[in-house]
């Protein structure tokens, strides 16, 4: 996958500069160029790490599902941010123990 430049999304609601601002709580941003990614077929997709920080809000049993298939996947710099993130949110998330490195 190859990363592309993102303007807004339904999650980030502001850019500033070259990064993307959490609408959740505007003190958590993430570089542009790493936040939506390109598919082999051209189609643009938000960073996992990103749709599970977006999702985490809600204690859904799909969410978590899609917690544990997609966490597996991730590199160990897009866990700890997400681990972090989780942290500034909400102090303590049932995710956070999975993603200790």
């Amino acid at each position: 996958m190859k990363t592309i430049s993102l303007a807004s999304s339904s999650c980030w609601n502001e850019m500033d500069g070259e990064h993307l601002r959490f609408r959740r709580d505007t003190s958590i941003t993430i570089p542009a160029d790493q936040a939506l990614l390109q598919s082999e077929q051209g189609i643009p997709i938000m960073a996992p790490e990103i749709v599970l920080l977006y999702k985490s809000k809600h204690d859904r049993e799909e969410d978590d599902y899609d917690f544990h298939i997609i966490v597996r996947a991730l590199a160990p710099e897009k866990k700890a941010w997400l681990r972090d993130m989780l942290v500034k949110l909400y102090g303590h998330h049932k995710w956070v123990q999975y993603l200790e490195l």
